[in-house]
């Protein structure tokens, strides 16, 4: 077969395809009208007529494939999806009639667990103490009475114990000595 019969029997198969989708397929310019609904419904129309590859009415189709929910059609539902929903629990029958107890009290608060070591102790005087405490590397010397790193404060010894008070709390904490006496 020559070039120019190829080329012309490729252009007549290329017009049976443009001529048989031309057929086939709608063209929504024609099938738009403006003529009110028939009072049938969509379901109605579709059990009447057969359903055809070449029916072109979009609106039938929807009205096949879908059921009729209309605006009444969803008010008459139970599951209204634009109902107002709310996630919120409501009392029930037993929290009504019983008053509930009043909420627990926060527990108290307590000082933090002291962050020093003891290191040592000299007595300056009769009752008066000098004593050596470490916190990491840090070493920290403190007389009686005096506060040291804003929050604590040396009270003096007992037992064997160092007596330091925490300010904000004026909580007593004990500082064992161990064997470092």
């Amino acid at each position: 077969m020559s070039p120019g019969r190829r080329r012309v029997a490729l252009y007549g198969v290329l017009l049976l395809c443009l001529a048989a989708a031309r057929l086939l397929v709608p063209d929504p310019a024609r099938e738009t009208s403006l003529t009110a609904p028939s009072s049938r419904s969509g379901e109605e129309r579709a059990r009447q007529r057969p359903l055809d590859h070449r029916s072109t009415n979009v609106n039938e189709l929807q009205a096949m494939a879908w059921p009729d929910r209309s605006r009444g059609a969803l008010a008459r539902d139970d599951k209204n999806p634009f109902d107002v929903k709310t996630w919120a629990v409501g009392p029930s029958a037993a929290s009504t009639r019983d008053a509930s107890p009043p909420p627990a009290l926060a527990p108290q608060p307590t000082a933090p667990a002291l962050p020093f070591l003891f290191a040592g102790k000299l007595e300056l005087a009769p009752g008066k103490w000098l004593v050596y405490l470490t916190k990491g590397e840090q070493s920290i010397a403190v007389e009686m009475g005096e506060t040291f790193e804003g929050i604590y404060r040396f009270e003096g010894i007992e037992n064997d114990h160092i007596v330091i008070v925490y300010l904000p709390l004026q909580t007593k904490q004990l500082l064992p000595m161990g064997s470092a006496s």
